[in-house]
């Protein structure tokens, strides 16, 4: 098993001046990096790291815009040994949320040492800046890397409402990278082209490190350039013939509606995957795929390729075989209710179930009822894992924490034809926006922060038309006030939770004591929602 930087250093020696990443920055001229100079980014970002006294072990947290830099940073850490973990660059953010936020990852993963852009509210730990990341000569050889030990710590978002960093070894990301790479597949013919943000599992390793594995290369577009112009990733791809990207389906959807009314004639016949994860694939979502893409830019109708994955597994589970169109499937709303569990948000707006593909080599996957047995054919029940790239635990205030048990209990509820799974929904409140998944209570926590509210629900509300939900927050105040004083709180507790990384649709203000609670005092969501839903809430 060669490692990604391995493969890195035979293609810089292979070829040295062939392309290899080509950025799209937000701002500023495009940048294409030979292998030989990606090499020299994770040699010189290594030395600027050790020479700011970054050891290998050592937790170095990474806050940066795609671009050089950033992949400077993140491969010279790889490089000698240390451990990164990614969030969103905070340029241009802050406010109470931004700066709660920034300080809950803080204080999960204890750095050793920051390397971000903006002067962070944490003093006491060592800076290193943007200007000394980008040139500085090295001539450092790799560090040993250890498959078993901690090469990267992903932010998830816990099923409580913090944060949670999980712990993988380069031995669980190059499982994962294996199985990924067959069974796409990807190779050195492939032309990869990706907007995703490099702290979202799919965007680090679905397109970076996958590319790096398979020697493809690759074009990495800044997530800010996308969503100014969704159309310009399908231009851009038509012009490169790109042959692979990956997105969530709320990304694919809002880019197809665009693309519709431009009436742009491109040829996009190159790209024969489009890998669709990260949040419910609507059956809505393949046909729009047809009548658009097929239809009218010469894509095959082959090339729509839903699958399923999760950060605890470092990425993919399962794939659908190659060269075979999207499988649906029904199933009726009131089996879920009869086994025990509650409706999905999206079951409101369809019955039918578009199939994830079939688990990766050497990853297992069972349907777990409540009494704990294996369901058969048809019935739903909770998604379990068993596999090699799974996390081997948890990072919380610096300390690791095991995994227990050769399982992995998802959350998500599915069910099983054959070998094709389908995933239904989720048997923990965790919403899902835009292929991320937002914890309720984190979003409660932090609208809290701001004066006069009381207390506040969260929850989604899944919307057909736009692939994905919507974030809705009732808020209980201490007095209503007129509407001119509800829509400045209402613009501000947007503006603070979306400097904090939150995207929150709708935000409705309530009297005091609205919001059902337990006879213990504790929010009852579900009930909440059923509430708003059913327009029963004043």
């Amino acid at each position: 098993m060669a490692h990604v930087l391995e493969r890195l250093v035979q293609r810089a020696v292979a070829e040295p001046t062939a392309p290899c990443v080509r950025i799209l920055p937000v701002t500023g001229a495009e940048v294409t990096l030979t292998c030989l100079q990606l090499l020299d980014c994770a040699r010189s970002g290594w030395a600027v790291l050790a020479a700011r006294g970054v050891r290998a072990g050592d937790r170095l947290l990474i806050s940066l815009p795609t671009g050089v830099p950033l992949l400077t940073g993140l491969l010279g850490a790889f490089w000698g040994g240390a451990v990164p973990a990614l969030v969103a660059p905070c340029t241009g953010r802050g406010g109470v949320a931004f700066e709660q936020e920034w300080r809950a990852r803080v204080h999960l993963l204890q750095p050793q040492a920051l390397l971000c852009d903006f002067e962070g509210p944490d003093p006491g730990i060592p800076l290193i800046r943007v200007q000394d990341i980008r040139s500085r000569p090295a001539t450092l050889s790799a560090g040993a890397w250890d498959w078993d030990r901690l090469a990267y710590i992903q932010f998830s978002s816990g099923a409580t409402g913090a944060p949670k960093g999980v712990a993988l070894t380069w031995r669980a990301i190059h499982a994962n990278l294996e199985a990924m790479g067959a069974g796409l597949p990807m190779t050195a013919e492939d032309r990869a082209f990706s907007w995703l943000p490099l702290y979202h599992d799919m965007g680090l390793f679905g397109s970076f490190l996958l590319s790096l594995y398979c020697r493809a290369p690759l074009t990495l577009m800044d997530p800010a350039r996308f969503a100014r112009n969704p159309l310009r990733w399908f231009e851009r791809m038509a012009e490169e013939r790109s042959t692979i990207t990956a997105t969530p389906p709320s990304a694919l959807c809002s880019a197809l509606t665009l693309l519709r009314r431009s009436k742009v004639p491109l040829d996009l016949a190159s790209v024969t995957q489009f890998i669709v994860g990260s949040e419910h694939i609507p059956p809505r979502l393949v046909q729009e795929f047809y009548e658009v893409l097929v239809t009218h830019h010469a894509v095959t109708p082959t090339a729509l390729r839903p699958v399923y994955g999760l950060a605890e597994a470092t990425l993919a589970v399962t794939i659908p075989p190659c060269y075979r169109p999207p499988l649906r499937d029904t199933i009726h709303g009131p089996t879920l209710a009869e086994q025990g569990y509650a409706r999905p948000h999206h079951e409101e707006a369809s019955q039918s179930w578009v199939a994830v593909g079939q688990p990766l080599a050497q990853i297992h996957v069972r349907i777990v009822a409540t009494d704990g047995s294996d369901c058969p054919e048809r019935r739903v029940g909770t998604v379990w894992v068993q596999s090699p790239a799974l996390a081997q635990g948890s990072i919380d205030a610096g300390n690791f924490l095991p995994r227990v048990g050769a399982w992995l209990d998802t959350g998500d509820l599915g069910y099983r034809v054959g070998d094709e799974l389908f995933i239904v929904g989720r048997s923990k409140d965790l919403i899902l926006k835009k292929g991320r998944n937002y914890a309720p209570e984190r979003l409660e926590d932090l609208a809290l922060l701001q004066t006069g509210v009381r207390r506040v629900c969260a929850f989604g509300v899944y919307e057909e038309t736009i692939a994905t939900e919507r974030v809705i927050l009732l808020v209980e105040v201490q007095r209503l006030g007129g509407p001119s004083e509800r829509d400045r709180l209402r613009l501000t507790l947007r503006s603070q939770l979306g400097a904090a990384g939150y995207e929150v649709d709708e935000v409705h203000f309530l009297p005091k004591g609205s919001l059902p609670l337990t006879t213990s005092g504790k929010l009852r969501r579900h009930h909440a929602r059923a509430l708003f839903l059913a327009g029963e809430l004043s």
